[in-house]
């Protein structure tokens, strides 16, 4: 994930990041549903990986995924980098498949939902998620962009801050579980499932990886 901000803003948008985990909270599992559907996925759980060095704790879980029959998130339990859960997203559909409510509860604000705003393009697609009521340290606006092929390319989640806007972009594979691995960030296995995206440094080594685990 790329951060774009003024260097002034930095300290802000590091406490943060500890609060909330900025990178794994978008929908870019629903470019998976038929893999998920097909093998049966009910959960896929997100470990994250630091390299040797980098922190005390090796490992960390920092989010999981709710599947239905048809491989759509119903739920997303998401943590902050330190393993605490920080929310979790209920996602909601009609009868063709189409997500037509998503609901964020805090951690710190137990039975309270906030409701989000979705926005589609003329393809029906999913295009962002808004929260009216913006929680503190919170995203209010989550932005997704497609291709040609309807595969989800980028998403990119806006803040406030002293009314600047500080966006996070996070950039995707043009393609959905390839058979063949073009790419050292993300890792499929044969079955077209993400098992690994990495992270590297300024010096091209790796940061952190995301482990996904699938039942």
């Amino acid at each position: 994930m790329t951060p774009m901000m003024p260097r002034h803003i930095i300290p802000f948008t590091i406490l943060m990041l500890v609060h909330v985990c900025v990178q794994a909270q978008d929908i870019k599992p629903l470019d998976y549903q038929s893999t998920f559907k097909k093998l049966k996925i009910t959960q896929c759980t997100i470990t994250q990986v630091k390299a040797k060095g980098n922190a005390k704790a090796d490992s960390v879980v920092i989010g999981t995924y709710t599947l239905n029959a048809t491989g759509q998130m119903t739920t997303y339990d998401e943590f902050t980098p330190m393993g605490q859960r920080a929310a979790t997203h209920f996602f909601h559909y009609d009868a063709k498949g189409k997500m037509t409510q998503c609901e964020i509860e805090l951690a710190d604000e137990p039975g309270v939902r906030h409701m989000c705003q979705l926005s589609y393009d003329a393809k029906g697609r999913l295009i962002s998620r808004t929260l009216p009521t913006v929680p503190q340290q919170y995203w209010y606006k989550e932005v997704y962009h497609y291709n040609a092929a309807g595969v989800m390319t980028k998403s990119t989640q806006h803040y406030q801050n002293n009314g600047q806007d500080i966006v996070f972009q996070n950039n995707y594979p043009e393609v959905a579980s390839p058979k063949e691995n073009h790419s050292l960030n993300y890792i499929f296995d044969q079955r077209g499932l993400l098992v690994l995206r990495q992270f590297y440094n300024e010096q091209n080594k790796v940061q952190k990886s995301y482990v996904y685990q699938y039942r």
